[in-house]
């Protein structure tokens, strides 16, 4: 999808009399739109819960939550058996974005608040316990209550940030051609049906602001010149 989404851009620049963008300034910008994109997920998929609780949505084609659901599922990562050092849980992923779930030999941890935990660790009738662990987020990482649990006990699910789209290229007679063979070559991970959002983000990076439809036009223009190429 990079390639398609690289020659789409670079066709409405065009369009529009905007110069070009080299391919360091595409990836940056490629970067850039993935990772809000993904961000907003998370706010859309709350937005969409509230609807569908107030009967705005239908289910099977229209069940807006599940699609967007599907699309963060993409990115979920289960961690069995975390270390576990003195209560904390350490996240050693690079990748990691937010954490979904802590799970105890089939228990879940509840996430409680500072506040909470200190009220719960001055009453014994709601202090922790190995049926009823909590754990807090401290800095990114995450302590656990009661401390001493097993440290091999516990699952951890989170989701993780989308890699780095990187559109590669050979320099040839002067000009970057596509090499999706590179060691480095990555292509976008949100799925290809949200191609035009993300040129219409990375469009807006570059100063341009778009209709959808323009960038449907757009990419028929460019698969028609890909047809034309082929037969010639």
């Amino acid at each position: 999808m990079i390639n398609q989404v690289y020659t789409t851009v670079l066709s409405i620049l065009n369009k529009e009399s905007r110069g070009y963008i080299t391919p360091t300034e595409f990836n940056m910008y490629a970067e850039l739109a993935q990772m809000g994109l993904f961000e907003d997920l998370f706010h859309k998929y709350s937005k969409s819960i509230v609807k569908q609780n107030n009967r705005l949505y239908n289910s099977e084609y229209s069940d807006i939550p599940k699609h967007i659901r599907e699309v963060i599922d993409i990115f979920t990562k289960i961690e069995r058996n975390v270390l576990i050092d003195r209560g904390l849980y350490y996240v050693n992923d690079s990748t990691f974005y937010r954490l979904i779930n802590l799970d105890y030999v089939g228990v879940d941890v509840e996430e409680v608040s500072k506040l909470e935990i200190n009220k719960m660790l001055n009453n014994d009738l709601i202090a922790p316990s190995l049926s009823y662990p909590v754990y807090i987020n401290i800095r990114g990482n995450y302590k656990i209550y009661p401390i001493g649990i097993s440290p091999t006990s516990f699952n951890a699910t989170y989701i993780r940030k989308p890699i780095q789209p990187k559109w590669t290229y050979s320099v040839v007679a002067g000009n970057p051609l596509f090499n999706p063979t590179a060691g480095d070559y990555q292509d976008f991970e949100l799925p290809t049906s949200m191609f035009n959002e993300i040129v219409i983000k990375i469009l807006s990076y570059c100063g341009i602001q778009i209709r959808e439809v323009d960038v449907v036009q757009a990419t028929q223009i460019m698969e028609g010149l890909n047809v034309n190429n082929e037969q010639l």
